[in-house]
């Protein structure tokens, strides 16, 4: 039984930790960020969609900074472009593209993150934090899982006593 409940509850782990992992674009901390966003209704590139963003600062989820202004049509996508000073505070920041076209309304919620360089910082997403959690419990599981003996194989105390005697 130990031989095979191991490497299963290896193997759920480890699908579990692929499901779990996900990526977030990242920007350096005081630069240009240009948020694009294709937008297809049925398939195909609406003529006639418009779109707006809301976007928030990474201290302040509850009021945007940034609120239902429209977004630049580019054809393939729609595009809204942040300065310098709108991206000088490091975090994760969340937004909200909400798009219209022929009576069709859709709204899809995105995060993007400000850091110095310009890199995922791997404990900035709650992803990360339960992928790095996980790794170090299979870590430990396995260092300290080992096979528990049968209770034959182990000495009692009263036969210790008994032969430390004689």
């Amino acid at each position: 039984m130990g031989k095979i409940l191991r490497p299963v509850i290896f193997l759920f782990a480890l699908i579990f930790l692929f499901q779990i992992v996900s990526a977030i674009q990242s920007y350096p901390q005081g630069s240009i960020v240009d948020l694009k966003h294709p937008v297809r209704v049925n398939g195909g590139i609406p003529a006639t969609a418009l779109c707006n963003v809301s976007i928030y600062s990474p201290h302040n989820n509850t009021a945007p900074f940034i609120d239902f202004l429209a977004m630049t049509n580019n054809g393939d996508y729609f595009n809204y472009t942040l300065d310098t000073s709108q991206t000088a505070t490091k975090g994760t920041y969340k937004y909200d593209v909400t798009c219209e076209s022929a009576g069709l309304n859709d709204t899809s919620s995105f995060e993007f993150l400000i850091n110095l360089g310009g890199t995922e910082d791997i404990f900035t997403n709650e992803n990360h934090r339960h992928l790095f959690c996980s790794w170090n419990f299979i870590f430990y599981f396995n260092l300290f899982c080992k096979k528990i003996p049968i209770k034959d194989n182990y000495v009692s105390y009263y036969d210790l006593v008994l032969s430390y005697r004689n």
